[in-house]
C-alpha cells in the first residue's frame, strides 16, 4: 500500500515537473536570446555545467562578463544618414503633398495650405541635425557632432552628405550626391532680400534681407509651435529686425508673428516650394544613382517556386540596426525614386 502511494504521488507530481522544467527552459532561452541581443556573456552555472537565471543576473552586475560592442563603422554611419536623408526626403516630396503632373514637369505645385505647412514643419527637421538624448551623450550612430564655426548648413543632415561625399563607403562615383547637395546648401546660406514687409509694430514698412534657412526654420517652428514655446525663433526675429535698422522689444515680436508668418511662409515660401522640391529630389536621385553599383553586387537572388532575394552584407557591418538599415536602404534602391525628376522653370528662380 505504502509503494502503490508513493507511486500515485510520484505520477501526479511528474507531468507538473515537466511542465515547469519546460517553462525554466524557455524562461532560460529567453535570458540567453536577451543577453545576446545585450552584448551579455552569460556564466556558466557551477552546479549544473550550462548557462542559468541565476547566473545570468550575477553576469549582469559583473563588468568583466560584458561584452563591449565594437565602434559604428564609417560604412554603418554612411548607411545610417543615406537611408535617413531619403526616408526624410520621401516625406517631403511625394504626390500626397504635390500635384502629380505628366511630364515634362517644369514645376512642383502643392496640394494645399495645410500640405504646405506639413512640408515647413518636415523640412525643418531635414535642417536641423542628430540629436542625443542629453548634452554630452554620444551622437546616433557615433556620428560626429557638427564644428562649432563652420558652414550655417553644418547643422544640418547637409553636412553629413557632405562627409559621405569626402569619404565614400558604398561607392565610388559620388559627384552627382555632391553637386545635388552642395547646390542645396549654397541656396539656402544666401540672402533673400524681401522688400516693403508690412510688420504692424514697427509703423511702416520695411525691406529686409534673411538668410533663407534662417527664415525657413522659423516659419517651420511658427507652424509647429504655439506662440508661447517661439521665445528662441521671436528673439531670432529680434535679431534679423536689428540686422536691418529696426530694434524693437521682445515682447513686441509676439504681437508680429502672425504677419512675419504671413509674409514669409504664406509668400516666399510658397514662391520657392517648387525650387526646395528640385533640391531635395535631386539628392534623392543623386543617392539612388550612387547605389547602384553596389547593389549589383550585393543582390543575390533566389529561385523556387517562391522567387525571392537576399543581399551580400558588408563585413564592417556588424551591428544589428545598421544591418537592418543596410537591408531598407538596398530595398529602396531596388527601384527607381517614384517622383519624377524635374527642373524649375528660371523665371520662378528670380525673386527672394
Amino acid at each position: 500500500m505504502a509503494k502503490a502511494a508513493a507511486h500515485a504521488a510520484s505520477a501526479s507530481t511528474s507531468p507538473r515537473s515537466r511542465s515547469q522544467r519546460r517553462m525554466s527552459g524557455k524562461r532560460l532561452f529567453d535570458a540567453q536570446a536577451e543577453a545576446i541581443r545585450g552584448g551579455v556573456e552569460l556564466d556558466t552555472c557551477r552546479t549544473a555545467g550550462k548557462p542559468c537565471i541565476k547566473c545570468r543576473r550575477e553576469s549582469l552586475g559583473k563588468p568583466e562578463t560584458a561584452q563591449v560592442l565594437p565602434q559604428y563603422s564609417a560604412l554603418e554611419q554612411e548607411v545610417a544618414i543615406l537611408y535617413a536623408v531619403w526616408q526624410m526626403i520621401d516625406g517631403m516630396v511625394n504626390y500626397q503633398n504635390f500635384v502629380k503632373f505628366d511630364p515634362p514637369v517644369t514645376s512642383a505645385m502643392i496640394e494645399s495650405s495645410v500640405h504646405q505647412r506639413l512640408f515647413n514643419i518636415l523640412l525643418v527637421d531635414f535642417l536641423s541635425k542628430p540629436e542625443s538624448r542629453k548634452k554630452g551623450d554620444v551622437m546616433p550612430f557615433g556620428l560626429q557632432s557638427p564644428p562649432s564655426i563652420g558652414r550655417p548648413t553644418d547643422s544640418t543632415y547637409l553636412l553629413y552628405l557632405r562627409q559621405v561625399c569626402a569619404a565614400p563607403q558604398l561607392g565610388k562615383d559620388v559627384s552627382a550626391l555632391e553637386k545635388a547637395t552642395n547646390a542645396f546648401a549654397d541656396w539656402l546660406e544666401a540672402d533673400a532680400f524681401v522688400p516693403d514687409v508690412w510688420l504692424y509694430p514697427l509703423g511702416k514698412p520695411v525691406n529686409l534681407m534673411v538668410e533663407r534657412m534662417t527664415f525657413i526654420k522659423i516659419c517651420g517652428n511658427i507652424c509647429k509651435h504655439n506662440f508661447s514655446r517661439l521665445q528662441y525663433d521671436a528673439r531670432k526675429i529680434q535679431t534679423l529686425l536689428r540686422k536691418n535698422g529696426r530694434s524693437i522689444r521682445e515682447e513686441r515680436i509676439y504681437e508680429l508673428l502672425p504677419q512675419f508668418q504671413e509674409w514669409f511662409h504664406d509668400n516666399v515660401l510658397n514662391y520657392h516650394v517648387g525650387t526646395l522640391a528640385e533640391f531635395l529630389n535631386n539628392i534623392r536621385w543623386a543617392i539612388y544613382r550612387y547605389l547602384q553599383p553596389h547593389l549589383r553586387k550585393s543582390f543575390v537572388p533566389k529561385g523556387g517556386n517562391l522567387p525571392g532575394y537576399r543581399f551580400k552584407v558588408p563585413r564592417t557591418i556588424r551591428r544589428a540596426a545598421p544591418l537592418g538599415l543596410y537591408w531598407d536602404l538596398m530595398n529602396k534602391a531596388l527601384e527607381k525614386p517614384y517622383f519624377t525628376e524635374f527642373a524649375v522653370d528660371p523665371i520662378m528662380k528670380l525673386r527672394y
